[in-house]
């Protein structure tokens, strides 16, 4: 059963990915995962496809988005966000 680190990043990799590889994920689990090199059985891939849905995984897509700052805020800027320092 997938578990620990392979099932954080497969999980992590769907919720930062772009739309197009959540919807593959669901179309076809194995190929998916295989693309970041974690390997599904036939009975994960079937789990998948059966209780996942694509509505919830872009929502869930949306709130990590969300939570995220802006690409240009952060402390790799060259330039401090307040003056002076």
């Amino acid at each position: 059963m997938l578990e620990g680190k392979d099932l954080e990043r497969l999980v992590g990799y769907a919720l930062l990915a772009d739309k197009d590889f959540r919807k593959w994920l669901l179309a076809d689990p194995q190929a998916a995962a295989a693309s970041i090199d974690i390997k599904l059985s036939d009975q994960e891939a079937d789990y998948i496809r059966d209780t996942v849905t694509l509505r919830r995984l872009n929502a869930m897509a949306k709130s990590v988005h969300d939570w995220m700052p802006p690409r240009t805020v952060g402390n790799w800027q060259a330039t401090p966000l307040l003056p002076h320092r």
